[in-house]
Order: C-alpha cells, then sequence, then structure tokens
C-alpha cells in the first residue's frame, strides 16, 4: 500500500491521532501538549493549542469535545474550536494555553486506556489500573456505568485493565487486564459474558513449536526411510556379487 500523503506535525513524539468531522479533519496530540488540527485531505494546519497537561492518552467523543489522561487518575476535557477553513496568516507560532473546560474524577489509580462508544452519542470508557472500566457523559462528566475486573473489594496490579476495544454497534467491549485474561462485557450487564484466559504469546509460540517438531519428525522419518531403502540395496548387490 502506498502512503496517501506525508506531512512534519510536530518536534515532539505524537502519543494520539483521532479524525473528527467524519474523517475531514485530523487532531494530533504530542507528549508535550500540544495538540493541532489539520486538513485531512491536504495536510494544512487548522489550528493548534498548548494543553496545560503533559498528556499519555486520548479519545475524542465528539467532534469537539477531547478527553485525555496524565500520569493521576484524572480525566480532562477540552472544548476544541475547529475552523472550517486555515487562518490566512497560518498557525501562530506561539500556541495559545488551552485548560480543560471539566475534570472528571472517579478512578482511584492511574488511567491505562481510553475508548469511544459508538453510537452512544458523547460518551467514553475509561480503563484504570484500579480494575474497573467506567462510561462516562463528556458534557457533565457524570458517571453513566461501572464495571469491576474482579469482585472483590480490593484492587491489585493484575486487576489492572490496559486495554479496551469496543464492537461498531456499541453494544458490547473488551477489557484486556495485567493477568493477560480478556473479558467480554455487554454495556447493559453487569458481569462478562465471556473470559478468555492464557498467556496467548506463549500459546502460539508452542503452536510454532509444535510445527517444527513435527517437520523435524517428518524428516527424520524420511532419513529412515532413505537409510533402509540404501541398506536392502547394498544387500542386494551383495547377494549378486556372491552369486
Amino acid at each position: 500500500e502506498k502512503v496517501a500523503s506525508t506531512w512534519i506535525a510536530h518536534d515532539r513524539p505524537v502519543i494520539g491521532l483521532a479524525f473528527v468531522q467524519n474523517g475531514q479533519v485530523l487532531i494530533s496530540v504530542a507528549k508535550n501538549g500540544v495538540v493541532r488540527a489539520w486538513q485531512t485531505a491536504t495536510g494544512t494546519a487548522l489550528a493548534g493549542w498548548r494543553m496545560s497537561i503533559l498528556p499519555q492518552r486520548l479519545v475524542m467523543p465528539a467532534d469537539d469535545l477531547l478527553v485525555m489522561t496524565a500520569d493521576d487518575p484524572l480525566l480532562r476535557v477540552w472544548k476544541l474550536a475547529i475552523p472550517t477553513e486555515p487562518p490566512k496568516d497560518g498557525v501562530p507560532t506561539e500556541l495559545p494555553t488551552l485548560e480543560p473546560v471539566r475534570v472528571i474524577a472517579g478512578h482511584g489509580r492511574q488511567i491505562g486506556a481510553l475508548a469511544i462508544l459508538p453510537d452512544h452519542a458523547r460518551q467514553f470508557l475509561s480503563g484504570s489500573v484500579d480494575g474497573t472500566v467506567r462510561q462516562w457523559n463528556a458534557d457533565d462528566g457524570s458517571q453513566v456505568n461501572a464495571w469491576r475486573w474482579r469482585f472483590s473489594t480490593t484492587a491489585c496490579s493484575r486487576d489492572a485493565v490496559s486495554s479496551i476495544g469496543v464492537q461498531p454497534d456499541g453494544s458490547q467491549f473488551v477489557s484486556i487486564g495485567a493477568d493477560r485474561a480478556a473479558k467480554v462485557w455487554n454495556l447493559s450487564a453487569a458481569e462478562p459474558v465471556a473470559t478468555l484466559q492464557g498467556d496467548f504469546r506463549t500459546a502460539r509460540r508452542v503452536e510454532h513449536l509444535g510445527r517444527l517438531v513435527e517437520v523435524a519428525q517428518a524428516s527424520l522419518k524420511e532419513s529412515r526411510d532413505a537409510v533402509q531403502t540404501v541398506e536392502k540395496q547394498l544387500v542386494a548387490d551383495q547377494e549378486t556379487k556372491t552369486k
């Protein structure tokens, strides 16, 4: 596949990207807290802001709402005013500092995963080291729902949620824990509908080694058959000479 377009966006590593406005605008977020909006088709800069935190993860539950996490248990919501056309003089070098319009508390420890919820306008999911996945309304910061990775009163390191994936229709999501288990949840139910347990990387290695053993065994059998054939031929030649 060929690269459609390339442009220099930031002078620091980019930690996340998000398409908004039906893919016409691309939002990029750098490690130093600089956020930029781009015309997807041309790569032209539309706007830029400097956030008041050093972000770690981001999600955009709406075209004008940016949710980001830092190294604390808080969710911060910014409202982005994205122009429809590029500024005549270009985006200024000195970017304006933007403060969040809302700070959401609820998790007890650092947040490790974010995901938007399709078909749930302006809502998103967050997963935390505290062992919970929570559903939020980005407009008012209210918690809509919550799920606990393990049904206990205390969270441990094995409970930490490290990743979240959502079905296209928004009815189910999958959360991955630090114990290398994947749990499938219905958005409307409190308990998981399925749990996939195990080290999948180890399983793949074992499967690969199993195939190598099978190949080696087949090769060994072929070698033994070849040796037996040669031995039979030698015996036949010897009998012919003695006659």
